[in-house]
């Protein structure tokens, strides 16, 4: 989940002040979120927590460990995104100018 935040965290700043910083900075940022978001995202990870929950005959736990990770992680990105989108920015999840 941490890396959800880091991704919707630079998304948001990405989008709200791609107009007031260098193309650099938002360089930066944008490898930011693909390389050190990315590595807390890892899906193989989330898999094998859940089969090893499974495998210890425990399948409800892992039922409501990856169904509530997964809405978690929804309600993250849309908070993050609503936040970006209530202080000017231009919404995380609309088309940039001229990407129409």
């Amino acid at each position: 989940l941490l890396g959800v935040v880091v991704n919707g965290t630079v998304a948001a700043l990405r989008a709200h002040h791609k107009h007031n910083w260098s193309s650099v900075v938002i360089s930066l940022l944008g490898g930011a979120s693909l390389g050190f978001a990315a590595c807390l995202t890892t899906v193989s990870t989330f898999v094998a927590e859940v089969v090893q929950l499974r495998a210890a005959k425990r399948k409800r736990v892992a039922t409501a460990y990856m169904l509530g990770s997964i809405l978690l992680a929804l309600v993250l990105s849309i908070i993050i995104s609503g936040v970006s989108e209530a202080v000017g920015g231009e919404g995380v999840l609309e088309p940039q100018r001229g990407q129409e």
